[in-house]
């Protein structure tokens, strides 16, 4: 069983690791638990529909300039003194035939990563239903979220960010995961609500820290996949999880711990792109 779990962990790092997947972007989200097992939940703010490397780098579209290219050694077809011999390896100004050739190897790097960026949302596409690429279907999708439980509004403002309102309220008697979708397969959770025995629920948020990759590189590390320093991460996450409730907080790995409020007491975590640790919290409400 060992050895299938990481043979599991191997194949499925790279993968999460060059897939489309969800990230927060600036939001705020509080989780209210009561002892008679009654929650409510809300998340207001971003979600983003991202790749690794579109968080890696600047959002705005890449365009060629002159000084993306470097050049070095004599100069084509020029006569070299024995100065200019000794100095060929330093970079030096490029020609306007070699600028030309190197601006061609680039947009054609440039045709190869647009290549991978649609075979990546063709695979999203087959996880979450929908396609991040498509600005139109894109809209629909916010359209058909609409008619879900719990979705107040949901507004597509391009480039893959959805600025929602999402409020629900509910008993537990179930298990509680956001975001769901009405198609796919595979979510990492931004919150979820564990029963567990006695009473008690556990509360975690795994993919609100670098949408779920850097927790779950952890468990692959833990299972025997090789560690990686690739993680990505986005610059756009910023925000607050609270929790507040009038059950036995019995574990939590807040900064401050817990602070008393009107109705029992709260947790808080400051998350933003900087942020390692998966907020978590042990809570008896009975």
């Amino acid at each position: 069983m060992k050895i299938m779990l990481r043979l599991m962990a191997v194949l499925l790092l790279p993968l999460a690791l060059t897939s489309c997947f969800l990230i927060p972007g600036a939001f705020s989200s509080n989780l209210d638990l009561r002892k008679d097992g009654n929650f409510t939940f809300a998340y207001q703010g971003e979600i983003i529909f991202q790749s690794p490397d579109e968080m890696m780098k600047d959002s705005k579209t890449d365009v060629w300039t002159d000084d993306k290219a470097s050049c070095s050694g004599p100069i084509p077809g020029a006569k070299q003194t024995g100065d200019e011999e000794a100095s060929s390896e330093e970079n030096r100004p490029c020609t306007k035939a070699e600028l030309a050739e190197k601006k061609k190897a680039w947009e054609a790097e440039q045709r190869v990563s647009a290549d991978k960026k649609l075979k990546d949302s063709q695979q999203f596409a087959a996880l979450f239903g929908y396609s991040p690429l498509d600005d139109a279907a894109n809209q629909k999708f916010a359209a058909q979220l609409i008619r879900y439980d719990g979705w107040k509004s949901v507004v597509y403002k391009g480039k893959g960010v959805f600025q929602v309102d999402y409020r629900i309220t509910g008993k537990l008697g179930y298990d509680f995961i956001f975001p769901t979708f009405p198609q796919g397969d595979f979510i990492i959770p931004f919150v979820q609500l564990r029963k567990r025995d006695q009473g008690s629920v556990a509360v975690s948020a795994p993919a609100l820290i670098g949408g779920g990759l850097r927790g779950m590189a952890a468990k692959m590390k833990a299972l025997g996949a090789p560690a990686t320093n690739d993680v990505p991460q986005s610059t756009r996450t910023k925000g607050v999880l609270t929790v507040t409730t009038d059950g036995e907080i019995l574990t939590n790995n807040t900064e401050n711990g817990p602070t008393k409020v009107a109705n029992g007491r709260a947790l808080s975590w400051s998350i933003d792109s900087s942020s390692e640790k998966v907020p978590e919290a042990l809570v008896r409400l009975q």
